[in-house]
């Protein structure tokens, strides 16, 4: 319990005049419209990376209880096991691919540098989202989790459903969303909500 004494049905500490909706609710974390190259091996520190997120070049998510400039979500669990659900919607032609590499740092610390933890691929299906259409398939490639099998889920939904991407944030306190492919002229919107 926190200092307060309230907690969730998840056992979250709850703090008097905030709610936390379950299960969590989806939030666009935004959109991306131009290709970028994957940061070359000098541009991987948190400060190039802080000035492409402030560009609006790439995306970032920061887990809870991080200090940083990303979204800020509720209040971390016990032991830090906090999983995220990516959705991928866009603007293109049906069957059309979109390639963000997942970048991650352990801390949101100018001196810290991010690897690629994973190379997601989705792909555009024909179920009309508010804006744009959802991606019935998100593809994982070369992944680097601890243990993959336990680390990150695709899911690739029945075509023209809806595909995910789960993952567990695995300690790490700033996840860049850094487009590769995108095709003339769409824009690629990304979703994400807590998920554990």
């Amino acid at each position: 319990m926190d200092k307060f004494g309230l907690i969730d049905r998840n056992g979250v500490p709850v703090n008097p005049g905030e709610e936390y909706d379950y299960p969590y609710p989806w939030a666009e974390l935004g959109s991306l419209n131009t290709e970028i190259t994957t940061p070359a091996a000098d541009g991987r520190d948190r400060t190039t990376i802080a000035a492409l997120v402030e560009a609006g070049s790439v995306l970032e998510l920061t887990p809870p209880n991080a200090v940083g400039t990303g979204p800020q979500d509720q209040p971390s669990q016990p032991n830090g096991a906090i999983s995220y659900e990516f959705r991928f919607r866009s603007t293109g032609d049906a069957d059309g691919e979109y390639v963000v590499d997942m970048l991650a740092a352990a801390a949101p610390l100018a001196t810290e540098h991010y690897t690629r933890k994973a190379r997601l691929t989705g792909t555009q299906g024909t179920q009309a989202a508010t804006v744009g259409y959802f991606h019935d398939a998100i593809a994982e490639s070369e992944e680097a989790w601890f243990d993959s099998a336990d680390r990150a889920i695709p899911i690739t939904a029945r075509e023209n459903y809806i595909g995910s991407y789960i993952f567990n944030v695995s300690g790490l306190l700033s996840l860049i969303l850094a487009p590769i492919t995108i095709p003339a002229g769409a824009i690629l919107y990304i979703d994400y909500r807590r998920f554990s």
